[in-house]
């Protein structure tokens, strides 16, 4: 019996075409280097001795900018283009993608615990949850500014209300790490779980942020519009 062969999804349409498009021009990055998947992304290496992909990619995978490789380009623009020589290089989420209604994605893999056990009790661990708001506002500012330095318009005349109205921030997080959160998610309505540290973000920033673990992002790989 043959085995099954991963399925790939390419994103095909004007809107990631357009994004792609820009990165290429503004900051002069080879489109080889701008196009991964969502499983290449999903690369834990925060321990350096070995390589985790939180999502496999066994199922399904897809096209994604990896939104913190092009960080390194936006540090040497801003410094030659724009002589900000202190400037420093933002953080970044994982992956961004965008679907045919010309919806945004932006997805931060996490593998570490979102809760840690101390004293005998389990705590969010703020370290963590720091570091996926760095991501998210990081990413933020990085889309509005490429925007702003593009003669293309992504985002149209008002980019703080497009953000609010288009963009999605997902927090993929492991399921084996996050057993708490894995229930909190499966007991969630559509499976769409916004922690309650992230709700004050909801339609201020972003137009919606939740968390799924990476079996419930298999789902939203596969329903995903290209």
């Amino acid at each position: 019996m043959a085995k099954n062969k991963t399925k790939y999804k390419k994103i095909n349409n004007e809107y990631f075409k357009c994004f792609s498009k820009t990165i290429n021009t503004v900051l002069e990055v080879d489109y080889n280097d701008i196009i991964s998947n969502m499983k290449d992304a999903s690369l834990d290496d925060h321990d350096k001795g070995e390589n985790i992909f939180l999502y496999d990619g066994s199922i399904i995978n897809m096209d994604a900018i990896k939104l913190d490789d092009m960080t390194q380009h936006l540090l040497q623009y801003m410094r030659k283009e724009r002589n900000l020589r202190y400037f420093e290089q933002p953080y970044a989420v994982d992956a961004v993608c965008v679907n045919q209604k010309n919806e945004w994605f932006l997805i931060e893999f996490k593998n570490r615990p979102i809760y840690k056990t101390k004293d005998g009790e389990q705590k969010l661990d703020k370290g963590v949850v720091l570091s996926i708001e760095q991501k998210m506002f990081g990413s933020l500012w990085f889309l509005l500014s490429l925007a702003s330095f593009s003669s293309k318009e992504l985002f149209g005349d008002d980019v703080t209300e497009f953000a609010r109205t288009h963009f999605t921030y997902i927090a993929v997080v492991s399921r084996e790490n996050n057993p708490d959160e894995y229930r909190r998610i499966r007991e969630s309505p559509n499976n769409l779980y916004t922690p309650t540290y992230f709700r004050k973000y909801v339609g201020y920033y972003f137009k919606d942020v939740y968390m799924l673990t990476e079996y419930e992002f298999r789902n939203f790989v596969l329903k995903f519009k290209a």
